[in-house]
């Protein structure tokens, strides 16, 4: 795996330059800097409030940074070119309730020009624990499960070099997470990256190729989870992330 440390920016599916941002008044991110290489899991932790989501969203191109810069691959988020290389789901990402899971799919296939064969579309959403059966299906008459893997099933389909997920497990339930892991390993052994924020810690440290800690709008930690637990001579993760932010 590329360090990094070692990426020419321009070349980075992610790099951060100084970030920083505000919200209602509130310094949000300071002075935030990173790369994220290709074929990297890397996951977002910290207490609520500290900028998780924010970092989500100004990489996504939502918004724009007060102070610094984001770039995916050398190119501003919000620049329809640097779009077709990401894919976003943020927490509470909802799909109309009328709209089937199969229908829902394949307009984020067509959002991102690729093309949609049903047998492949069934077969990985096979393989995230969703019944193919459930896809033509109104989402309105979904359990929240079903429609939370649907969702994902949209966005991991496109097959994007860069994916931005918050939160991604929630409303899963244990078979579903474990088959959710090996999607986003998958991914990642295909050279893609991929950027999740989660309050699960053990998911975190089973998945995670790096762990950035989020306190006070800065990075309190940039490493493989098992370096912070190390560090901190924690027990746990959910230890070590607690000791470095307080």
């Amino acid at each position: 795996m590329t360090s990094a440390s070692s990426l020419c920016v321009d070349l980075a599916p992610l790099h951060l330059d100084h970030l920083g941002h505000d919200l209602g008044g509130r310094m949000v991110l300071q002075d935030l800097s990173l790369s994220l290489a290709p074929g990297e899991i890397v996951g977002l932790a910290g207490l609520n409030g500290q900028g998780k989501t924010t970092v989500l969203r100004l990489c996504a191109g939502l918004a724009g940074p007060m102070r610094g810069r984001v770039s995916v691959f050398g190119r501003d988020p919000r620049e329809a070119e640097a779009r077709r290389n990401l894919a976003y789901l943020p927490e509470s990402h909802r799909a109309p309730v009328t709209m089937t899971g199969r229908a829902w799919i394949s307009a984020q296939c067509r959002a991102w020009k690729k093309r949609v064969d049903r047998r492949e579309v069934e077969a990985f959403c096979s393989a995230l624990d969703l019944d193919p059966d459930l896809l033509d299906r109104p989402l309105g008459r979904c359990s929240k499960g079903t429609e939370r893997k649907v969702v994902l099933a949209g966005v991991l389909f496109v097959g994007t070099p860069l994916t931005l997920l918050d939160e991604p497990a929630d409303g899963l339930d244990p078979q579903a997470r474990a088959a959710l892991k090996a999607r986003l390993r998958a991914a990642r052994d295909a050279g893609r990256t991929i950027l999740l924020s989660s309050h699960v810690l053990a998911e975190v440290e089973d998945l995670c190729d790096r762990l950035l800690v989020l306190n006070n709008g800065s990075l309190a930690f940039d490493g493989p989870p098992a370096q912070l637990r190390m560090e901190e001579a924690a027990s746990s993760l959910e230890g070590a992330v607690l000791s470095r932010v307080h």
